[in-house]
């Protein structure tokens, strides 16, 4: 990482403790909206599509960010919130004014370690919460285990793209003279020497197992075991499961495994050369496309709309940052795709915050103007079927 873009340290310390509270309290903000739920609850819906959509806007954008600056501002917030490498640019700062990485050979091996411990550190953070809240006010709680289980799958879910990400991210090389490749995260590690495979073996694999891999089978083969049981103490342990399923379905419960799939093939794509990924990306997110209008996985139509154009905003995003990055650009067709994406993106937002202010009709005001901004956006429609059609024709010409 060049020099040129660490900030002053103590402003990078303060980032660092803002940053932290700030994520912190998004977590606690989402274990509380589903512990306080013991049924399906719209609201947690809502938001885990929101969290799917910003998660497919970071990996899009990390494909390939070369947009104008302008449209790059406004992307690069949700690109920071969605879990990006470089939200934890402050982190990485921190550690290196501080000169810490321990045992490990670079501070780079050092913040992967944390994060091979932050979901149990996170988890720790919020059972302390709990206990405190349980000893002050013990009728808020009605379940302790309860709201300690549903708090480690939520921490999971939320974690498990950067997790996917950084692990995956360790085999990430680039060359920087003939026959000399070192690794992305420290360019002072030779790619593939015994240094950069011990660390693998030891921190990188054990996140790949643990976090990425085995968590989300559990969770699967726990849900299909006791769904549809009506014995009292499963129903509680299947309900523990609820944010993996609410809003779906009965037969389509797996629906958010196929989702995590989606981002995991999408970043183990990113090992390979720009046009793979490009190509396989794109095959990868119009082919969930095809099959979330084939499933219908929501028992909600419009939360399936929703879901389609999240997909389709990451394609679009994808294409037009390809197109941006070419060498010889049609000014036109800059515009044209620039402006699908633009399109796609707040019919999206604007759906999304329609759907949510439906839930508290009684801020009638508030739903009324975003009613008439979605109904101005309803005659974009056209151009947002056109993109599609476009888009699942480029899929049968590849």
């Amino acid at each position: 990482m060049n020099a040129n873009k660490w900030p002053n340290p103590l402003f990078n310390a303060i980032q660092v403790v803002l940053g932290g509270l700030l994520v912190f309290g998004f977590f606690m903000f989402m274990i509380i909206i589903n512990v306080r739920k013991t049924e399906e609850s719209e609201l947690s819906v809502l938001f885990r599509i929101l969290a799917n959509y910003l998660q497919l806007t970071t990996v899009s954008m990390s494909i390939n960010s070369s947009y104008p600056g302008a449209i790059n501002s406004v992307l690069i917030p949700f690109q920071r919130f969605g879990g990006s490498t470089e939200t934890f640019l402050s982190i990485d700062c921190f550690i290196r004014d501080s000169e810490i990485k321990g045992p490990f050979d670079s501070n780079a091996i050092f913040k992967l370690f944390l994060l091979l411990w932050l979901p149990l550190i996170i988890f720790l953070a919020v059972s302390i919460i709990w206990a405190i809240v349980y000893f002050i006010k013990p009728k808020w709680i009605k379940s302790m285990i309860r709201n300690l289980v549903i708090s480690f799958i939520s921490i999971l879910f939320l974690m498990h793209p950067k997790l996917t990400e950084e692990s995956i991210g360790v085999f990430n090389c680039v060359e920087i003279e003939k026959g000399m490749k070192v690794t992305q995260i420290d360019t002072d590690i030779e790619c593939y020497s015994t240094t950069h495979l011990k660390w693998w073996f030891l921190i990188a694999l054990p996140i790949l197992i643990i976090w990425v891999s085995a968590s989300p089978i559990i969770a699967l083969a726990l849900i299909f075991k006791y769904k549809g049981i009506k014995n009292e103490k499963e129903k509680r342990i299947f309900e523990y499961f609820l944010i993996l399923q609410q809003g779906l379905k009965p037969d389509k419960f797996y629906w958010e495994f196929v989702n995590t799939l989606r981002k995991i093939f999408i970043l183990v794509s990113l090992l390979f050369h720009k046009s793979i990924i490009v190509t396989v990306s794109l095959l990868i997110l119009i082919g969930s496309a095809r099959l979330e209008l084939y499933l219908k996985p929501y028992k909600k139509s419009a939360n399936s709309k929703l879901e389609f154009l999240a997909i389709m905003a990451g394609v679009a995003t994808i294409i037009s940052g390809v197109i941006f990055s070419e060498k010889n650009q049609v000014q036109f067709l800059n515009k044209i795709i620039l402006a699908i994406m633009i399109v796609i993106n707040l019919k999206f937002i604007l759906e999304w915050l329609y759907l949510l202010l439906k839930i508290y009709e009684r801020n009638s005001k508030i739903l009324l103007i975003v009613r008439l901004l979605f109904s101005e956006f309803q005659k974009l429609e056209i151009s947002v079927n056109i993109n599609h059609i476009a888009l699942l024709n480029f899929y049968r010409f590849v």
